[in-house]
């Protein structure tokens, strides 16, 4: 079964990082916004922070064009990272 596609609305939580020779690493942050029936007004709810990897053609494109705060459109496959640290090990 393929890897699903994505679509994410969201803000750079920081300036774009370079990593390797072509690729680009961007931070988005996406809040989910709920009406406070107390107080009528929307607020932030849950923050979930994602990593995009970018490569290629579209990371020197992007590279240069985008900043820290700007709302961003990303559109693409969902792949999982995996690794194991000092207190969890992950076996997925």
């Amino acid at each position: 079964m393929p890897n699903p596609n994505i679509v994410l609305i969201g803000r750079l939580g920081q300036d774009p990082v370079s990593i390797g020779d072509n690729g680009l690493r961007l931070r988005i942050v996406t809040n989910d916004r709920r009406k406070n029936e107390e107080t009528g007004k929307y607020e932030d709810a849950a923050t979930s922070w994602w990593t995009v990897k970018v490569w290629g053609r579209l990371a020197d494109q992007t590279r240069n064009n985008i900043k820290k705060g700007q709302e961003v459109v990303i559109s693409g496959i969902i792949y999982e990272d995996r690794w194991t640290d000092k207190t969890l090990r992950v076996n997925l």
